[in-house]
């Protein structure tokens, strides 16, 4: 089965509103992204030097935290305004743009939440153990 698209049926398209709706929205995912990833990278560094209870691994757990259950809801309205853009540009009609926010994005967040919980306690007990030796 061939399928044959007519080149100037799409001629007139405006891509413009599309490519300000998408750079905005990848700067703003990548910055989130680069903040996890260094957070990371920084809790794992402590790991590996057997310090996994410092006081700022549950700072850095908690950021990871807030920055995934408000990611949540940021990539779901992201992804509904791009979809409201590709369907303004290619003219489509009848069709609407409906938003939920991510659960298991919200889940993960809330689990990262009560795990900078636990990490926090585990420092106040390796500082009590530390200061009874």
């Amino acid at each position: 089965m061939k399928y044959n698209i007519d080149p100037n049926l799409y001629s007139d398209i405006n891509f413009r509103p599309f490519l300000q709706v998408i750079l905005p929205t990848v700067t703003v995912i990548s910055l989130m992204l680069l903040l996890i990833a260094h957070n990371l990278r920084s809790i794992l560094k402590t790991i590996a030097n057997d310090h996994p209870f410092e006081k700022n691994n549950s700072k850095r757990l908690l950021i990871i935290g807030i920055v995934l259950m408000a990611g949540s809801v940021i990539l779901k309205i992201a992804e509904g305004i791009t979809a409201m853009a590709i369907i303004d540009s290619l003219e489509i009609k009848n069709v609407d743009v409906t938003f939920t926010v991510d659960g298991a994005m919200l889940l993960t967040g809330f689990l990262v939440l009560i795990l900078a919980g636990i990490f926090r306690y585990g420092s106040y007990l390796q500082d009590e153990y530390d200061a009874t030796l």
